[in-house]
């Protein structure tokens, strides 16, 4: 009987030891303060959950919580998920005690919103009662104008600062255009002679040039790659067929790469022209040319042949961007990227020109490497960026000023001559931040 009794103490003890064993209750509890990463302000409401269980808690609205969590097995590290709607989600990992207080800091999100194009206010950069302003180029920090009192015959040319402060004065006489090349020339283009822009001590200097209008030198030049490409083209005399080469000047290597031709259009531009142009005397070749007809820098208003024809001349300009030569070839539908050797890399299709009020113009910013075109609507000027990978113009921004003149884009900043009304020759040169 007594070794009964004691087998059983010695099964009840068994038992005893084994529920211990195996059967042991872990508790812990973390206590703390959530707080802003940036602001140092508690922050309420956030959820914060033991990894693989069902237990958490939530920030009261000081910023405290006390999470508590039982386990029936001791932990070498506790996982804690914390998330709010407002911050980004964060994973703090803890050694375990019995009771441990923990401050979490955690940081807001950045919300991306749509990119949103805002002009901002115009700012003028040159308006003189005493002097009209003809036309303008602007070249690293200086801005040359031209201008003129009462007869254009008699214009000057004003070279000023990037502080809208007067360096020099000089007369020029009658004018066609003032342009900066694709080597970084200044070129001012008269009546009479084509000069190049140089700095001296006495002012500036008008170099005269003796290459004529036809010149390679003086077609719209592109790009003066280093491998001593210098791209260029050219238009018909009736503006329906285009030219695009390279030219190189030390070897006299002369190669057209591309021909385009308006085949649409082309037919109806001659007939009309003919006709327009019978019983007139021809003209001086460059008393006839308008500066936008061979620098590239078509004006708004241009007209190839005649007033009624102003939207049927084909317009496929070429332009320098990224180290390679982009054609806007408007006819099919695509531009074309070319490299330094006028080999094609790629085309990318285009349709923002079949748009209603498209003007036919491309402007390009040469800092930023940046293409948009522009578009009237009602009575509106509308200015797009062009995407260069897809070929979509992207949300256009309205200019205020109904009529404006050469608009340049030059490190996101808009320039463009404004005339208060459509029949006033006066101008003021404006510029505004894209």
């Amino acid at each position: 009987m007594l070794r009964i009794i004691k087998n059983i103490i010695l099964i009840l003890l068994f038992f005893f030891f084994k529920s211990n064993l195996y059967g042991q209750v872990f508790d812990y509890t973390i206590h703390g303060q959530v707080f802003d990463s940036a602001t140092l302000a508690p922050i309420p409401n956030v959820n914060l959950i033991i990894e693989g269980t069902k237990y958490g808690t939530v920030t009261n609205e000081n910023g405290l919580y006390n999470l508590k969590y039982r386990s029936n097995k001791k932990l070498s590290k506790i996982h804690i998920q914390v998330s709010h709607v407002s911050y980004n989600n964060h994973e703090l990992i803890l050694t375990p005690k019995e009771q441990e207080q923990t401050n979490i800091f955690i940081s807001q999100k950045i919300l991306e919103l749509p990119e949103i194009k805002i002009f901002g206010v115009p700012q003028i950069i040159y308006s003189n009662n005493e002097f009209n302003l003809f036309d303008y180029e602007i070249s690293n920090d200086t801005i040359f104008l031209i201008v003129y009192e009462k007869k254009l015959e008699r214009s000057k040319l004003l070279i000023i600062d990037n502080n809208f402060e007067p360096i020099c004065i000089k007369d020029i006489g009658k004018p066609v255009g003032i342009f900066e090349d694709c080597s970084g020339n200044v070129n001012l283009i008269t009546f009479l002679y084509p000069y190049k822009i140089k700095f001296s001590d006495k002012c500036f200097d008008m170099v005269f040039t003796q290459q004529d209008i036809s010149n390679k030198l003086y077609m719209p030049c592109v790009a003066t790659t280093n491998n001593g490409y210098v791209f260029s083209y050219f238009y018909g005399t009736t503006r329906y067929t285009a030219e695009y080469s390279f030219f190189v000047p030390e070897t006299g290597e002369d190669s057209t790469f591309r021909h385009i031709e308006d085949t649409l259009h082309s037919k109806t531009i001659i007939n009309k022209a003919d006709k327009k142009n019978q019983g007139k005397n021809k003209r001086s070749k460059m008393a006839d040319t308008k500066l936008s007809e061979w620098t590239g820098k078509d004006n708004i208003y241009f007209d190839p042949v005649t007033e009624d024809l102003k939207n049927d001349y084909l317009y496929c300009p070429m332009f320098y961007l990224a180290d390679s030569i982009f054609l806007f070839n408007h006819i099919e539908n695509v531009i074309e990227v070319y490299n330094k050797r006028g080999t094609l890399a790629k085309t990318i299709a285009i349709s923002y020109h079949k748009e209603k009020g498209w003007l036919k113009k491309i402007i390009i910013d040469k800092i930023t490497n940046k293409a948009y075109t522009l578009f009237q609507k009602n009575k509106k000027y509308m200015l797009a960026e062009i995407d260069l990978i897809y070929g979509n113009a992207k949300e256009p921004v309205s200019i205020k000023f109904p009529w404006i003149d050469k608009i340049q884009v030059l490190n996101g900043v808009l320039y463009f001559l404004y005339k208060t009304d459509a029949v006033n020759y006066k101008k003021s040169l404006y510029k505004q931040t894209l």
